[in-house]
């Protein structure tokens, strides 16, 4: 998938990943959202969380630090 870089107003780098919409990869993304963020690095268990996912014409961005 595309992928782009940002920096919240917090200044906490985050990547976007645009996945298509009704994808299994969007189903896994909702699913590790739901799950909710790690309140540390030892709670990540060699996934990166998902900290919020945006619809975006036909996609949806998974946004993740």
């Amino acid at each position: 998938g595309n992928i782009a870089y940002a920096q919240t107003t917090q200044g906490q780098h985050v990547a976007f990943k645009a996945v298509l919409d009704g994808s299994e990869e969007l189903r896994i993304l909702k699913y590790l959202h739901n799950q909710g963020v790690p309140l540390s690095m030892d709670d990540f268990h060699h996934v990166i969380p998902v900290l919020d996912i945006l619809p975006r014409e036909g996609h949806w961005l998974a946004v993740m630090p």
